[in-house]
């Protein structure tokens, strides 16, 4: 019987007999080596009861290594894509609970702690409580909703130790109550209560409830007050937890369905005529840029927010994907060059729900000869099923004058990211071990670092020795800031390209409309100028929120 049928079955067999007894009995399992640490080290927390289960009645090595392929092909976020974001990030978060939640004798990623960060990876907001009262340090982690795991509430989860010898384990506010977390077992929770509340109110609450949403103002010297908060204590927070120990299991029908479709290789058919349009907001450029060897490329960018692409939710991230084509059409109609990939983005659920907004930036390069072209650029999402459109007119030029020419700055923004693009191919814009893309939206957060990148053309026939070049940041008419710069001969490129980056004194300024100028001159005239416009908006400042795809996984 081949391998297609027999998973089919098993997963046929495994439905209904979930159906008929409410449970599945599995065969003794035969896998004894790596498939067990597989299972039981790597995925132990995301894997379902009936993958599980599955995975367990498997007999080959094939069979077992055809179901790992497949658990991770239907948990990728971006289809078509290199790389699988959902399996990226979940082996960061063992790596990291490895490196930094370890106790004692205890690895990372089997501690309570290393459960919950690999579950819903980075919290919003850490707090630590030390004292003396305390039977231990506790420690409180804030996670925002994630309602792909059934959990629609702002909640903490609090790690308290019995002793402090012992490892951190998750609090449960109606199971141990206030007392648990005071040293000696002889206080009432009335007195245990009024205890915490005087050590931190956060933490006197977090005893009471884990949900913010049921915190209320407790009168710190009122007994009949503190004995009333312990009274309506709910058993929302215990389901809340309970949810999130078992969101592994949460919508496993619908997985398992996929899990057999991977199987058997069987993908969607894709239908024609799905997409919707829809307006883009964003920001794009198109500009004409200078290879080393002199030939002239068309540099494209475009930048959108979280708010106007449709996203999948997992727990702790959020993952956004497009397909971009972009397409150069001469005088005639006809293509003369053309690119199509995936482009795929992770966000951290605290980077947007603290930002309340992120950037999703793509950019890339086409080889073009000299002429007029009409440059249209497609990118389809199919997550929700719509498209948006940028088209423009660039001209690139047939031969480059002898004097001193710019191609239009870009603003860069930071990415704190210096792996390698889905290509394989480093990005064009790295430096320190800092990944940056471009900033074609041109709008900076306050105390955000800003870098500008740039190049100076020259004919080949006329190098020159040196040549300076003038920098000034410039607001409401007044210079904040200038500096020049002297570039020499032996920094000039193939091609006669000099590549350079500034980096501008951005962490520091207020909100404002701001304006960077470079001018540049060698020994003989004339001079060269450009400038680039952009803003700072004040850190607080509110943004959309996330635009999350409703689709069931």
């Amino acid at each position: 019987m081949s391998l297609r049928v027999t998973v089919a079955l098993s997963i046929a067999a495994l439905c209904l007999s979930s159906i008929a007894t409410g449970e599945y009995q599995s065969s003794v399992s035969q896998a004894t080596g790596w498939d067990r640490t597989w299972l039981l080290e790597e995925v132990t927390y995301i894997i379902s009861d009936k993958e599980k289960e599955l995975f367990e009645s498997l007999s080959t090595n094939d069979e077992r290594i055809r179901f790992i392929e497949a658990f991770w092909e239907v948990r990728d976020p971006t289809p078509g894509t290199v790389t699988n974001e959902f399996r990226t990030e979940h082996y960061r978060r063992i790596e990291y609970a490895k490196r930094t939640l370890g106790e004692a004798n205890i690895p990372g990623r089997r501690t309570q702690m290393g459960m919950v960060y690999i579950l819903f990876g980075e919290p919003l907001k850490k707090r630590r409580f030390r004292s003396s009262s305390l039977a231990a340090p506790a420690e409180a982690w804030l996670y925002p909703p994630i309602k792909c795991s059934g959990i629609k509430y702002y909640f903490h989860v609090l790690f308290f130790k019995r002793a402090p010898r012992e490892g951190y384990q998750i609090y449960k506010p109606v199971a141990y109550g206030p007392r648990a977390l005071i040293a000696g077992s002889r206080a009432s929770d009335e007195e245990a209560l009024g205890r915490l509340l005087r050590i931190d109110p956060l933490l006197g609450q977090l005893s009471l409830s884990l949900l913010p949403e049921e915190h209320r103002p407790i009168m710190l010297n009122n007994s009949a007050d503190i004995r009333r908060a312990i009274t309506k204590r709910t058993m929302a927070s215990e389901q809340v937890l309970k949810a999130m120990l078992e969101s592994r299991n949460y919508m496993q029908s619908k997985t398992a369905l996929k899990l057999e479709r991977a199987f058997e290789n069987r993908t969607p058919v894709e239908e024609a005529g799905r997409y919707r349009e829809t307006e883009f907001t964003g920001a794009y450029q198109f500009d004409v840029i200078r290879d080393e060897d002199g030939s002239a490329k068309l540099f494209y960018t475009f930048e959108a927010n979280s708010s106007q692409i449709a996203m999948n939710e997992f727990p702790g991230c959020h993952c956004a994907l497009l397909h971009v084509r972009v397409e150069a059409r001469n005088a005639s109609g006809s293509v003369a060059a053309e690119s199509e990939n995936y482009v795929s983005a992770i966000f951290a659920a605290s980077e947007i729900y603290l930002n309340g907004n992120v950037a999703f930036s793509h950019e890339g390069k086409l080889d073009l000869q000299p002429g007029d072209y009409r440059i249209h650029l497609t990118a389809s999402n199919p997550i929700d099923m719509r498209y948006f459109e940028i088209e423009e007119i660039v001209s690139i030029p047939r031969t480059i004058e002898s004097r001193i020419r710019f191609c239009s700055t870009l603003l860069l923004r930071g990415t704190w990211d210096a792996a390698e693009d889905e290509s394989g191919m480093d990005t064009s814009y790295r430096f320190y071990g800092i990944r940056y893309r471009p900033n074609a939206e041109r709008i900076l957060n306050q105390g955000r670092e800003a870098k500008v990148f740039y190049q100076l053309y020259f004919p080949r026939r006329d190098r020159v020795s040196s040549l300076t070049v003038r920098y000034s940041l410039v607001s409401g008419g007044r210079i904040l800031w200038s500096d020049t710069e002297t570039l020499y001969s032996n920094s000039l490129r193939r091609g006669g390209v000099f590549n350079r980056t500034v980096s501008l004194p951005t962490r520091s300024l207020p909100p404002g409309d701001y304006s960077f100028r470079i001018a540049a001159a060698s020994l003989s005239p004339p001079e060269a100028r450009a400038q680039i416009d952009f803003v700072i908006v004040p850190k607080t400042e509110s943004r959309p929120t996330p635009k999350l795809a409703k689709v069931e996984r």
